[in-house]
């Protein structure tokens, strides 16, 4: 009696399937597997007959050489056929007359033996043609041979150069042959062929398969879930496939992760398939699942999470995935990196912010130092004219001080109403770093402050301004000498950059404050009660004024560390 399996697979005409397939794919795969065999076989056989060709032009090439220097002797012919015959894959290498008299080997005890080979050497004499043959060895392994008439005098083919003994290797027509060991190569071609074969009878095995599990999946409650999940997915993501996305199935388990995903929160897609979604995805990602039901199937917001080491903003949605039935199959997270829309509106606003201060400065800067000056008349008169007192000259030498260093303040504030002026010359930054490294030598001695230096630039010049790069890099440092205080380490390095150079200041204090990130590079922003909060914002004109950039982050082994990008032009 049948089986009900056995019903089945007969009513579906599998069995024809399955010969149908065999008829149509088999003499497909005899002809490739075939095909590739004889390509490889034909291969092996034009390197071989190439490789002796290059050893035939060598000898030749070296006895013209020595021909035209001093004069050739047929032991000198000799030594050369035995020094090119000590690599490992020449069998032998020798040259016979005509009438097959081995006149040089590789081996000398073949000198003066006659060529046993069942070959036409008058006619290979004649045509010059490269000709080869398989040919056994004593120990009966196969040897690749290749001839050609020998050619190794500058005169032409039956001439004898004056002075030369008729008998000479040079004087009549001669054959060269040389012996190839095909064993390596015999083998590597059969390993080959044996790899070829088995791929063949694998895809073969593959298609056959293939052809029986696709009409064995009869049952069609099974194709309609398959395909209803299929919908589900496949919708989502051709909706959102420029977006990162994250599937996690009913097990909760991260069944999907695409390439955006992992770029954004800088995973391997490979790391994160199959873990748990609640480890594998960040909290604040994750956490927008728990709150989905049926009432709010969806949920769509702004969130930060943190990957990679970095707070990262992301416009983040989450969603359930469910059949046509309703059955739950799984949440489907979708997210997108906003770090570079966030970065583009604190660039709007520092430069919003800057502009209204700028045009305060330029107001503040212009009623202020009419006055200033006037005062400073009036304390250097009274300095001239009372100094004979030592606290009289002491009180105007105090004002005159403390007039110069409001005027300064002033002359920052004006760099601010508008871009600072630039003057590109020519310009080494790498000598520029180290005389401006120079400069806070002996401060960072009396602090106890070790300076260390890493150039590998290959090509430090740039067209800038020197001056105000040099302000920009003493900034830089002075900030990293007062965050440290007494003790640690300054580090300078300069490298390449595409399109220009990059210069990185770190140094080993406690970095920058959380919360102090995004406005370090604001006008007046300090954290120190005697900083001015003009050292960083100067220095950020000054790098954007050079169309490069600046950019700061805390060590993950502690302190700050500031990226100066400029371009070459």
């Amino acid at each position: 009696m049948k089986t009900f399996q056995t019903r089945i697979f007969e009513k579906s005409g599998l069995p024809w399937v399955i010969l149908g397939a065999v008829a149509v794919l088999f003499p497909l795969f005899f002809y490739m597997t075939s095909d590739d065999i004889s390509r490889q076989k034909k291969y092996f056989t034009r390197m071989l007959l190439e490789k002796g060709a290059a050893v035939i032009a060598s000898i030749e090439a070296g006895s013209r050489a020595a021909e035209m220097g001093v004069h050739w002797s047929d032991p000198q012919l000799q030594r050369l056929l035995a020094k090119t015959g000590e690599q490992p894959d020449i069998v032998y290498i020798m040259v016979a007359d005509a009438g097959g008299l081995i006149l040089a080997h590789s081996d000398p005890s073949g000198i003066f033996s006659m060529y046993g080979g069942k070959v036409d050497l008058p006619g290979a004499v004649r045509s010059g043609d490269l000709k080869w043959r398989v040919a056994g060895g004593p120990g009966g392994e196969k040897i690749f041979e290749v001839r050609r008439r020998f050619s190794p005098s500058l005169f032409p083919p039956g001439m004898v150069p004056g002075g030369l003994d008729p008998g000479h290797i040079f004087a009549g027509p001669r054959v060269i042959f040389v012996g190839l060991d095909m064993g390596p190569l015999e083998e590597a071609r059969m390993t080959e062929a044996r790899h070829t074969v088995f791929m063949g009878v694998l895809l073969l095995l593959i298609a056959f398969s293939g052809v029986a599990l696709l009409m064995g999946f009869q049952q069609r409650r099974s194709d309609k879930a398959s395909l209803s999940r299929e919908k589900a997915v496949s919708g989502n993501l051709v909706r959102h496939m420029p977006a990162g996305v994250a599937v996690a199935d009913e097990t909760g388990r991260v069944a999907l992760f695409n390439r955006v995903a992992g770029k954004i929160l800088d995973a391997d897609p490979a790391d994160v398939l199959g873990r748990d979604a609640a480890d594998a995805l960040p909290g604040a990602l994750f956490d927008l699942a728990r709150g989905l039901d049926s009432e709010k199937p969806s949920v769509e917001t702004e969130i930060r999470c943190r990957a990679g080491g970095r707070d990262i903003p992301l416009q983040a949605g989450a969603s359930t995935l469910r059949d046509e039935s309703g059955a739950f199959l799984g949440h489907v997270f979708l997210f997108r990196d906003l770090s570079t829309q966030k970065a583009l509106q604190s660039e709007v606003e520092t430069s919003r912010r800057l502009a209204s201060t700028g045009r305060l400065a330029a107001g503040v800067a212009h009623e202020i130092r009419n006055p200033l000056s006037s005062i400073k008349g009036f304390a250097t008169y009274f300095m001239e004219r009372y100094g004979d007192a030592r606290e009289n000259a002491r009180i105007a030498s105090m004002m005159i001080s403390e007039i110069e260093r409001v005027n300064r303040t002033l002359g920052q504030l004006l760099d601010f109403a508008g871009p600072p002026a630039i003057s590109k010359t020519p310009l080494n930054i790498q000598t520029l770093l180290e005389n401006s490294i120079r400069t806070i030598e002996r401060q960072a001695a009396e602090q106890k402050i070790e300076i260390r230096t890493r150039f590998s630039a290959r090509d430090p010049e740039i067209r800038a301004d020197s001056d105000r790069i040099a302000q920009a890099f003493l900034n830089l440092f002075l900030n990293a000498l007062e965050a440290m205080g007494e003790g640690g380490i300054l580090s300078v390095c300069l490298k390449d950059d595409p399109g220009g150079l990059e210069v990185v200041v770190s140094d080993t204090g406690p970095g920058i404050f959380e919360g102090s990130m995004e406005k370090i590079f604001d006008p007046y922003f300090t954290t120190r009660p005697s900083g001015s909060g003009l050292g960083l914002a100067m220095t950020r004109n000054i790098v954007k004024a050079h169309g490069g950039d600046i950019r700061a982050a805390n060590r993950e082994t502690g302190g700050a560390e500031f990226k100066l990008f400029l371009k070459r032009r």
